[in-house]
């Protein structure tokens, strides 16, 4: 396709960035869910608690236009206070802070038993990582829409 005007090369360039930008999204947020899998959940496992899980799914991650992002969604993560899912019987909603009080351990759940939940950071890690590829991932992200990268 010929391109003869600023609009049209905007049109096709865009496209293709955004297509380029979609991919790279969804790279960080593959590599965050694998963050999470084995420095959150197989770095602790408790005998008597059972995981929702969750939070390798609360996120929203999109591309749009010439812009992505990959947010945590508290609200997504299931309240069951019963079962200290994110909350308890005492009326604390955790979900906002929840990577704070793992990155940092907590030491009152199951305290009658001497079990104190040790930390479990990954944020330095994982951005450590994320930074490192970020460039490759999206030079090879334009190229797979057909554009030169220099």
């Amino acid at each position: 396709m010929a391109i003869s005007s600023d609009a049209e090369f905007y049109v096709v360039v865009g496209k293709a960035v955004s297509k380029a930008i979609d991919e790279v999204i969804e790279r960080v947020f593959s590599e965050l869910q694998k963050a999470i899998e084995r420095d959150i959940y197989n770095g602790y496992s408790p005998q008597d608690y059972d995981r929702t899980m969750a939070l390798l799914t609360a996120w929203k991650h999109e591309a749009s236009g010439l812009f992505g992002d990959v947010e945590f969604q508290p609200s997504m993560l299931p309240l069951d206070p019963a079962n200290f899912h994110h909350s308890s019987p005492y009326g604390w909603d955790i979900r906002s802070e929840i990577f704070d009080i793992l990155e940092g351990g907590y030491g009152a759940y199951n305290a009658k038993l001497g079990k104190p939940i040790p930390s479990r950071p990954m944020w330095d890690e994982f951005i450590a990582k994320v930074d490192a590829k970020f460039d490759k991932w999206m030079r090879a992200a334009l190229r797979r829409q057909g554009l030169v990268v220099i």
